[in-house]
């Protein structure tokens, strides 16, 4: 999937690139959560959030917003719920 053809990717290029290339933590965030949007819309995949044996993807999580928070001083949480795709 070329998302460079991608119509409907809410992209701002003036806050959403780290450089001329790449997607900065903001960026990302939106791509991840459309890109996310379409696996589920398009793909039956099985869900794991729940599932014991994919725990340490919720610790690495935590410890993510955790160190997002100490370097930008930003709740993740609460940037991620601006950006959500709303069904």
């Amino acid at each position: 999937m070329n998302f460079n053809l991608v119509n409907d990717f809410d992209v701002d290029y003036s806050k959403d690139f780290l450089d001329f290339a790449h997607l900065n933590v903001y960026g990302a965030t939106k791509f991840t959560l459309y890109f996310s949007d379409y696996l589920s819309k398009n793909y039956e995949l099985p869900d794991h959030r729940k599932d014991k044996n994919y725990l340490s993807w919720e610790e690495e999580y935590d410890e993510f917003k955790v160190n997002f928070k100490k370097l930008s001083g930003k709740d993740f949480d609460s940037l991620l719920s601006k950006y959500i795709i709303n069904n």
